[in-house]
């Protein structure tokens, strides 16, 4: 959670559901000149080869969904390239 936050553009709360974070992308998505989160989701798997999920899949535009049942040094290389396309 503190990991996403610090990446400018993305911000999520604290969450009490199993493994995945609902993040808020809408600033990224606008400072990139996407149309929404379906673009941004193509972008991050293109440029940070980094696979998440469109919120609007789950009723939240704007948002992407993104899994953290994988090991600490998976999450950190994730978001590290997130981090070096933005």
């Amino acid at each position: 959670l503190a990991g996403i936050n610090a990446i400018k553009g993305l911000h999520c709360n604290p969450t009490q559901g199993a493994f995945y974070l609902f993040v808020n992308a809408e600033q990224a998505i606008k400072t990139l000149g996407l149309k929404d989160d379906l673009e941004f989701c193509a972008f991050l798997l293109e440029k940070a080869q980094v696979a998440v999920v469109p919120g609007t899949a789950f009723g939240s535009p704007g948002h992407i969904r993104l899994s953290y049942a994988t090991s600490d040094e998976l999450l950190k290389e994730a978001l590290s390239r997130i981090a070096a396309v933005l």
